[in-house]
């Protein structure tokens, strides 16, 4: 008979539980979390409802257009862009490598 001194390693328990049941516990628990819960939904449906009505249709996006350059870069010399270009290239080159 051989005995085996390590111990047997038991993981942590597997919780199994839908996104329907998070929600049910933790938004819509007692009453008032279930009413404050669709106030705040519904809240939050009209303001991107609004928003995103006036950036895309209301908006006068002309100016930004026009003005694009002194946005992006200010008032920075035309002869000495190839700078930030080059700053620009580095960045989008580390960030995609990583």
């Amino acid at each position: 008979m051989t005995v085996s001194n390590t111990p047997e390693v038991i993981g942590p328990p597997v919780a199994e539980s839908r996104p329907i049941d998070w929600i049910k516990t933790n938004l819509m628990s007692t009453w008032y979390n279930t009413v404050l819960t669709v106030v705040l939904l519904a809240l939050v449906v009209l303001f991107l409802r609004f928003s995103l009505t006036w950036v895309i249709f209301d908006a006068n996006w002309d100016p930004v257009r026009s003005n694009l350059k002194l946005f992006l870069v200010g008032q920075y010399p035309d002869e000495e862009m190839w700078r930030i270009r080059v700053n620009a290239l580095i960045v989008s080159l580390f960030m995609g490598v990583s």
